[in-house]
């Protein structure tokens, strides 16, 4: 019986006759379309009592009808299935549409009746059929052992079967010896701050050190071979800088004294005050007086001034006024008493 199959359905092209009782009488080959290529292919074959029965398609695309579908006449289904795996993991699998096939009625039957008693004759005949086969199978055994030996019977090397299901999964072994040590791997990444610990006890307060300088500048010098050369007159601890010209690269560099007496490490360098506020220097000598200039032009005349006007009346024999106007016009009247006899109020 041939059988095409494709992704979508399974169809018979070419029936045969399936009889009832039979067993290994009929082949099923199967043509299969691309995507199969490379599958694991699986029949599958349900009697008219519906149960299934899984047969391998091997390498030739080919396998039995099994003999427990053909135990009984009746319509059947056969099948395909296709699968691909990966280790345990299940990658890919097709599972089309069944076809029918019929399988009529046969002669074969398991629950027949054995005939009545064997004849003598019978017998006989059964034992002398018996002698003979057994002779026949001697011979055929020595001569199959015989080419065996010589290498006669020694075939091509056949095709590579196609992969089996897979095992179950075995028993855990025992534990095996410790390996060597491996290769250090990678540093991995900087894990994250752990929470902060509980504080510690205080320690106990250490000896009060020396009291520190305030800052100053004990010596100016012009250059760093001048510092080097008067290490023995600094004390530790003082600060002395370079004061030399702006074109000078050593110009304003600040130096505290160690405790070396190496001159080339008597002093560390601190900074480079380069831009900062210059050292103060010593107070200047007072400049000679220079000699008097000549007299300058006399000046322009000022504008006239303006006298104030200053009038006056008597206002009777004891009393008189004066009135005082200034150039802006403000006045400012006194008046003073005294006696005058027989006199008359007059202006003046």
């Amino acid at each position: 019986m041939r059988i095409s199959v494709t992704t979508n359905s399974v169809e018979i092209s070419q029936r045969s006759t399936v009889n009832e009782g039979e067993y290994k009488a009929n082949k099923c080959e199967f043509e299969f379309t691309a995507p199969f290529n490379g599958l694991v292919k699986k029949a599958v074959f349900v009697g008219e009592d519906k149960r299934a029965f899984e047969m391998v398609i091997d390498s030739n695309n080919e396998c039995d009808i099994p003999e427990d579908i053909l135990k009984a006449k009746g319509t059947c289904k056969v099948g395909v299935y296709a699968y691909d795996v990966d280790g345990e993991m299940l990658v890919k699998r097709y599972s089309p549409e069944p076809a029918s096939f019929k399988v009529d009625a046969g002669s074969y039957r398991e629950d027949v009746e054995n005939p009545s008693d064997v004849t003598p004759s019978q017998a006989e005949q059964l034992e002398a059929s018996v002698n003979r086969a057994v002779a026949q199978m001697n011979e055929t055994r020595e001569e199959i052992q015989e080419a065996l030996d010589s290498g006669a019977l020694k075939g091509d090397k056949g095709d590579k079967g196609d992969k089996g299901d897979t095992g179950d999964k075995g028993d855990t072994g025992e534990k095996g010896d410790t390996g060597a040590q491996g290769v250090q791997g990678e540093k991995g990444e900087k894990g994250d701050t752990g929470p902060q610990g509980e504080q510690g006890v205080q320690g106990i307060q250490g000896v009060q050190g020396p009291a520190g300088r305030d800052f100053s500048i004990s010596h100016t010098y012009a250059s760093i071979t001048a510092m080097k050369a008067d290490a023995a007159n600094v004390e530790e601890g003082e600060f002395v800088i370079i004061a030399s010209t702006t074109e000078d690269p050593d110009n304003a560099k600040l130096f505290v004294r160690t405790a070396s007496s190496d001159p080339d490490e008597a002093f560390s360098f601190l900074t480079d005050m380069s831009g900062a506020q210059g050292v103060k220097g010593d107070k200047g000598d007072q400049g000679v007086q220079g000699e008097q200039g000549p007299q300058g032009a006399t000046g322009p005349s000022g504008a006239d001034g303006v006298s104030p006007t200053i009038t006056g009346r008597q206002i009777d024999n004891y009393t008189f006024e004066l009135t005082i106007t200034n150039a802006s016009g403000t006045s400012q009247t006194l008046r003073g008493g005294g006696l005058y006899e027989n006199a008359e109020a007059e202006e003046f």
